[in-house]
């Protein structure tokens, strides 16, 4: 059985690193505060709520909980924030988000590893499953093989001595007897010689006796180059010992029945074979030597290990997609509830700041669960029309603090007002992965260097915004950087990369219609070009401000069936003015739209869903009320036809225009009763 390495599985972090992170996460947030306090911003405060955040989703509920405390007590160190009435507030507030955090954050810890040892289980059952289909299958149809060949050889060789016993009886001279024995020898000659599989005698301690022009083919070697010379001489050293084990069955008299091994041809390429040895007798039944029949089955074997690693990527997609459609659900409920708290009356700039702080973890975490769907070019591309040099500038803060105080970062930017057509979250995964790689190349400290211009390719005479990401590190010699884009390659230590960071940034390029070039050469650092086409626009159109639309107290039926996500979306139509009615799948939504009173205006479904999903909801909808508006929402990146979508997680204002503009688009539909 094929064991999957160690450093390819997704293994939660050990308690240890969970718990360490907890306290230290709450310690660093706290001496940043007091340095940033002591240095230009004697107003800042202590954003605790993340640390709580990152313990939790890291390493669940216990780390969440410690790191809870541990900013209670950092609070102590700051006593003007818990000074008065506003100070007992803003204790209660925190202590209130950093327990929903705390819950939320271990749900989804628990929930992620509990689906990724489920995945890890079923991917392992199904590869013994075929693994012990394909060994039998292999066997079977080697041993039928071999036994016609044999078949075959014995009637010929029973056919031979028949005819040289006839021989033997009728002539009378030895003459005669002599020209009988060399046209028998003549005619198996000539089989072995028109075999298309390799033929070999050899002695009972390996010394080569035959060699079919088939053994020429397949190993690469002369029969003058190979006559009187070691059988070793095609073997691996470390397989040496086996084929001892095997002339010694032989020299016992023993038959070895089909198997398949290593060999090596004469220009030094590893090749594998399918092969059967059987003992030689002499005239008095002693074992001289041995024979045996040789057929390349390298390209099959190529072709199942293709086909497995089809099956592991297309099981690794479908991992993704699972664990992204959860964590969108519950990234959805952390913005949803950061949105309603941000709308409280009488919130301290504190609490809004730390609110403000949740809503922007939520957001890149959401954008994270995005990087394997772009390695399996399975997420769906939010393009737009996106001023390429504001982008990489307003990412710099981020980029800054993900290099070490050994490292520089520049920036020059200089595409001269060039849009392109690409998704702007996107493009900062791409900046993320290129900075992370570049930091990594240089542990001693140096420069990275982000450039863009505005160039033309050619044969194709098309413009093009290349980025450029620089570092000054350790390179990539020829044969490592042929392997760069390959998936799950990486030179890194087993636990310090996943080799999917350049896979991912060759999925996004290609899907947003560029391309991607490398340089590197060892000492001399690593260069990698990437180039987005040109919009045709001249700039980008700024969205004007999008008002949310009133309700009206227009009726909404809403399907889903995640409660949280649940009570987020009715909230939000309900706080709109909408009248929000609810089910948990397709079946209870008909059930319900056939019981009410009055007519909803419009359906918001999830796609997946238990018993009856969204897209057969739609379908049924469309043949009981037609022109009843729908709109889809989904955390999954396949999506399939389904639209209009809103894509989870969304914001809560999003949602309500969203819906609003859908309303105001359709047709007044006919009473739903």
């Amino acid at each position: 059985m094929i064991k999957e390495p160690a450093h390819l599985r997704p293994l939660p972090p050990p308690p240890l690193r969970a718990y360490l992170v907890a306290l230290a996460m709450p310690v660093a947030i706290g001496l940043l505060t007091r340095a940033v306090q002591q240095s230009f911003a004697p107003t800042a405060t202590p954003a605790f709520g993340v640390a709580v955040a990152v313990a939790a989703l890291y390493g669940g509920w216990g780390p969440g909980l410690v790191a809870t405390v541990l900013g209670l007590v950092g609070y102590l160190f700051f006593p003007g924030l818990l000074h008065g009435a506003a100070g007992v507030t803003r204790g209660i507030q925190y202590l209130i988000v950093s327990l929903t955090l705390t819950w939320m954050g271990g749900v989804a810890f628990r929930q992620r590893w509990l689906a990724v040892g489920r995945a890890e289980e079923n991917a392992r059952l199904r590869r013994r499953a075929e693994e012990a289909a394909a060994r039998a299958e292999a066997a079977t149809a080697a041993s039928r093989a071999e036994t016609d060949r044999a078949e075959r050889l014995a009637a010929e060789a029973e056919d031979s001595a028949r005819q040289v016993a006839a021989t033997l009886r009728t002539l009378e001279s030895a003459e005669q007897v002599r020209a009988g024995l060399l046209q028998s020898a003549a005619r198996f000659g000539a089989i072995v010689a028109s075999s298309t599989d390799a033929i070999v005698s050899k002695t009972l301690d390996g010394t080569i006796l035959s060699w079919n022009p088939a053994a020429e083919r397949i190993f690469g070697y002369t029969a003058a180059e190979m006559l009187g010379a070691s059988i070793f001489r095609l073997i691996p050293e470390a397989l040496h010992q086996s084929e001892r084990e095997v002339l010694a069955r032989l020299a016992r008299g023993e038959h070895v029945e089909a198997s398949e091994a290593e060999r090596i041809r004469k220009d030094g390429r590893r090749i594998w074979i399918a092969l059967s040895s059987s003992p030689v007798l002499d005239d008095g039944g002693r074992i001289v030597g041995a024979a045996s029949i040789k057929r390349d089955v390298t390209q099959s074997r190529q072709a199942e290990e293709r086909l497995r690693e089809t099956e592991r990527l297309r099981a690794i997609g479908q991992l993704a997609g699972g664990i992204a459609h959860e964590a969108n659900n519950q990234m959805l409920v952390v913005l949803g509830s950061a949105h309603f708290l941000l709308k409280q009356p009488g919130l301290t700039d504190a609490a809004r700041t730390d609110a403000q702080a949740i809503v922007q973890a939520a957001e890149r975490t959401a954008g994270i669960t995005q990087q394997l769907l772009a390695f399996g070019r399975r997420q769906a591309l939010r393009l737009q029309d996106v001023a390429f040099d504001p982008v990489v500038a307003g990412f710099k803060p981020i980029l800054v603090r993900t290099v070490t105080e050994r490292h520089t970062l520049a920036l020059e930017l200089d595409a001269s007002g060039a849009v392109a057509r690409l998704d702007a979250r996107q493009l900062e995964q791409i900046l993320l992965n290129l900075t992370l790689n570049a930091r990594d190349a240089m542990p001693e400290g140096g420069q990275v260097t982000i450039a863009t211009r505005r160039v033309r390719q050619t044969p194709e005479d098309r413009e093009y915004v290349r980025l450029v990401v620089s570092d000054t590190g350790t390179g990539m010699d020829p044969a490592t950087l042929n392997r760069a884009f390959e998936p799950f390659f990486t030179t890194k230590d087993v636990g310090q990369g996943s080799g999917l960071g350049l896979s991912v940034v060759d999925g996004i390029v290609s899907q947003s219609g560029g391309f991607v070039q490398v340089s590197s050469a060892p000492g001399h650092g690593t260069t990698i070009s990437l180039f987005f086409p040109v919009a045709p626009a001249a700039e980008a159109a700024e969205e004007p401000a999008v008002l949310v639309p009133d309700g009206q107290g227009r009726r909404v039926l809403l399907v889903e069936d995640e409660a949280q996500v649940c009570e987020v979306a009715a909230r939000s139509l309900a706080e709109a003015g909408y009248v929000v009615h609810h089910a948990a799948n397709g079946q209870a939504a008909l059930e319900l739209l056939r019981g009410l009173p009055r007519r909803v205006d419009l359906v918001l479904t999830d796609l997946g869903m238990p018993v009856m999903d969204g897209h057969a909801l739609s379908r049924a909808l469309s043949c009981e009320w037609p022109g009843l508006p729908v709109l889809f929402m989904s955390g999954y990146a396949d999506t399939g036809e389904a639209v209009p979508l809103i894509q989870k997680p969304f914001n809560p204002d999003d949602l309500v225009r969203q819906v609003g503009a859908l309303l105001d688009s359709a047709a007044a539909p006919a009473a739903v009763s």
